[in-house]
């Protein structure tokens, strides 16, 4: 299991995008193992608030989302909370 204080689960694991730019998350992992793709910290989040969730992701399967507000929004694997990154909108 990765180390819990790191965010390299992501690649990349800070990504900058253009409000109306589209984010394409991929399940890529070489294990096929199930992800998520889910806005918030994973800290107790409520899944009602979030600005995005894709679902479970298997391998090869993809999310898009696309930002329609300027700012920092942090996301994590919800299945793997330790999975963590941040787009910069």
């Amino acid at each position: 299991m990765p180390d819990a204080t790191t965010s390299d689960c992501y690649t990349p694991s800070t990504a900058t995008v253009d409000v109306g730019g589209t984010v394409t998350m991929i399940n890529s992992d070489a294990s096929k193992m199930m992800h998520t793709f889910t806005s918030g910290t994973g800290l107790g989040d409520d899944l009602s608030g979030v600005t995005f969730d894709s679902a479970y992701l298997t391998a090869d399967m993809s999310y898009t989302w696309i930002p329609e507000v300027a700012g920092e929004v942090p996301y994590y694997c919800g299945l793997h909370p330790w999975m963590v990154g941040i787009i910069i909108v």
